[in-house]
């Protein structure tokens, strides 16, 4: 089984991640043009999905292995 940790960290990171970018857009609007940013955003996303589809494969894995053992 997929453990819940690695993938709240994962979403924790992604978190980090988007709230860099957002903060130095914030600090200078000039660079919300900035490619990297734009990147850095949608990595942070797509990590996030990932993630949150790791913790619902998990979280059915163990469901079935309950009905199972019950």
């Amino acid at each position: 089984m997929i453990s819940f940790s690695t993938s709240l960290q994962g979403l924790g990171t992604a978190q980090c991640q988007l709230n860099f970018a957002a903060k130095r857009i914030a600090q200078n609007p000039a660079e919300a043009t900035d490619p990297k940013n734009a990147l850095d955003i949608n990595e942070a996303q797509n990590q996030f999905a990932a993630n949150l589809d790791a913790l619902k494969v998990d979280d059915e894995m163990t469901r079935t292995t309950l009905n199972l053992l019950a």
